[in-house]
């Protein structure tokens, strides 16, 4: 149950991935993105998808209880570690891989943390989208949303890979004005590529793959 095992934190590389032990190990437990704890989000957003979200009392009731547990987490969480660290710096840092709202280790903390956070984001989203819902920057967005799919791995292959490809060594180093900067580019181009090929398709190059293989 070592979590760090495998791990380069340095180069974040994972060691002997492709061995049918180690990619198990990654895939259920301490992988970017594991089956522990991630099928968590899955489930609750199941249950959040399958209420009255055109309902706005509904949606208002979600977006204030999810608003005030991310609050509470926030808050418990910091003066959890300050109190038990007791000023030692040493304590601090090995309490907030167990209190803190970090994702690598995903503890129980940080999962709550995501999905009071992810609750509160969607909740305002549909809150505004219903208020201005005629809106021409609401319909650009409702587009983009459309192909979730395709712009979750155009993240990675394409944004994250072109940042790669230029400097591979700064990868995980780049400065957070940079970070922001880029990711708004980004975004920009997924919502004139959405509104774009849209108005000749009707759904995304990888939607449309996906509901091939379902149909």
């Amino acid at each position: 149950m070592n979590y760090e095992i495998d791990w380069d934190f340095n180069s974040l590389e994972y060691l002997n991935f492709w061995s049918i032990k180690a990619f198990l190990k990654n895939l259920l437990f301490n992988g970017f993105h594991p089956v522990i704890p991630w099928v968590a989000f899955i489930l609750f957003g199941y249950w959040f998808g399958k209420q009255n979200l055109n309902d706005v009392k509904i949606v208002k009731k979600i977006f204030w209880y999810s608003l005030s547990a991310l609050i509470a987490i926030q808050i418990s969480s910091h003066l959890f570690i300050l109190f038990l660290s007791e000023g030692s710096k040493i304590a601090y840092t090995e309490l907030t891989a167990i209190l803190g709202t970090n994702p690598m280790p995903p503890l129980p903390i940080y999962m709550f943390n995501g999905i009071a956070l992810a609750f509160s984001l969607i909740s305002a989203c549909i809150i505004i989208a219903k208020r201005f819902e005629n809106h021409i920057l609401i319909n650009a967005l409702n587009k983009t949303g459309q192909l979730a799919l395709t712009f979750y791995v155009a993240h990675v292959i394409i944004g994250m890979g072109i940042v790669d490809f230029i400097n591979p060594s700064k990868m995980g180093n780049y400065t957070i004005e940079f970070s922001v900067v880029y990711a708004l580019c980004f975004s920009l181009l997924c919502i004139l590529f959405a509104v774009t090929w849209l108005k000749h398709k009707k759904n995304g190059p990888l939607e449309w793959v996906m509901r091939k293989l379902t149909d």
